[in-house]
């Protein structure tokens, strides 16, 4: 289970100019019942949970436009 997001700073020398990325904080349990909590070494910048949050509002506006369209053709 990802219970949080840390912020990792570029480490890459390559010319990249990316500040960092956000990386999940992932916790689970093993078959032995053991808890393990660990930081992945991927991540992702924007925040990961940015591109939805686009997405839905884009969506959000083309149902409404729709909507409206549909509502003045009478059907």
């Amino acid at each position: 289970m990802v219970i949080a997001n840390q912020w990792r700073e570029n480490t890459i020398q390559s010319g990249d100019e990316t500040p960092g990325g956000w990386a999940p904080i992932v916790r689970f349990e093993s078959a032995g019942g053991h808890s393990v909590t660990f930081t992945s070494d991927i991540s992702n910048y924007p925040s990961p949970w940015l591109v939805p949050l686009i997405l839905f509002g884009i969506g959000g506006v083309m149902a409404l436009f729709g909507a409206r369209l549909w509502g003045s053709t009478g059907t």
